[in-house]
């Protein structure tokens, strides 16, 4: 006869069905076991509500406003001066960054492979959502 699976596995199956990333399932495993772990390893069922068991006192709440961002954009001097402080390594993945749109994972697993400088363009694997997608890769103009 097979158990019935454990909170953490049904909590990793309910993010997978709803396509969360790997990230975000790590995290959300983490502060599950902390929960616990604070209150003296008791189950979360045995104190409250827990994963698909409704929350009707939830109905009354009201969600506050999101406010209006305005983005914060740097000048090309800007740019500039802190790419011209940083060096190497640190100094190729901010250019990428900032010159080809990638995000600091999408920039950090970049491959050689991932680079076709004929066609100016990065193949991202992997992105968000776990989409592949093609950037361009920008010439370079920073000192």
């Amino acid at each position: 006869m097979t158990e019935a699976p454990k909170l953490l596995d049904r909590v990793r199956a309910a993010l997978r069905v709803r396509h969360y990333s790997p990230r975000t399932e790590e995290s959300y495993v983490g502060w599950i076991r902390r929960f616990i772990l604070y209150h003296g390893k008791r189950h979360p069922s045995s104190m409250g509500a827990v994963l698909v068991e409704p929350l009707p006192w939830m109905d009354e709440l009201v969600r506050a406003p999101r406010r209006e961002r305005v983005p914060v954009v740097m000048t090309a001097e800007e740019v500039q001066a802190i790419l011209g402080l940083l060096h190497g390594t640190t100094k190729l993945i901010a250019m990428l960054l900032y010159g080809s749109g990638l995000r600091l994972l999408e920039a950090l697993r970049l491959r050689v492979k991932d680079v076709d400088f004929g066609r100016r363009q990065i193949f991202v694997r992997d992105a968000k959502a776990n989409r592949d997608r093609v950037t361009m890769l920008v010439r370079r103009r920073c000192a």
